[in-house]
């Protein structure tokens, strides 16, 4: 009766042992090979079940190696925490916290740095738009809003140097031109010319 409730058998004790009359061993035999059977199906499941999770936990460990740029392979971390993974993922679970919060601090600084030469850049260039509308305009292609801003600035620079330096010559010119024209007149500035 009680190889039957543990195999599951579609029949109750009563009924199988009723078929099995004078056949009472080939029933024992054959419920115990049910059972055998379904305690390795069993086993074969759990085992099923206990290899996919050391691969969940080994897929975890490879990823937060990789990422982290621990100094251990995954397979070395694996054979020192065998028994241990829950401990081990735990530690790589907090070396990742701690790289993502730098990686965050020093996306942060970037921001900063490019916002503080876009706001320069904008200043000196005089584009028509705030810092802020230019930057809203490039979001996520700040390089390429730099990059633009830099040039105009270059453009503008040399713009400026080449209307200084046309300025000065325009001057340097202006005093020469007195000086021709008194040698022409024939005495200078100021003096009557020559009657004849």
């Amino acid at each position: 009766a009680q190889l039957a409730s543990e195999t599951n058998a579609p029949k109750s004790a009563d009924e199988m042992l009723a078929s099995y009359k004078g056949r009472e061993d080939e029933l024992l035999k054959n419920l115990r090979k049910m059972k055998e059977k379904q305690q390795a199906e069993t086993g074969q499941q759990e085992q099923e079940v206990e290899n996919a999770k050391d691969a969940e936990i080994r897929a975890e460990v490879e990823e937060l190696v990789a990422y982290t740029g621990a100094p251990k392979t995954a397979d070395e971390m694996l054979a020192s925490y065998k028994g241990r993974e829950d401990e081990l993922l735990k530690n790589l679970r907090k070396m990742k916290k701690k790289k993502d919060k730098q990686e965050n601090k020093q996306a942060s600084e970037a921001k900063a740095a490019v916002v503080a030469e876009v706001t320069s850049l904008v200043e000196a260039t005089n584009p028509g738009k705030s810092p802020e509308e230019m930057l809203a305009a490039y979001d996520g292609k700040e390089e390429e809003l730099l990059k633009n801003l830099r040039k105009m600035k270059a453009k503008q620079e040399k713009a400026a140097a080449k209307k200084a330096a046309s300025e000065r010559s325009v001057t340097t010119e202006e005093p020469a031109a007195p000086a021709a024209a008194a040698s022409a007149g024939g005495g200078g500035r100021g003096a009557p010319p020559e009657e004849g």
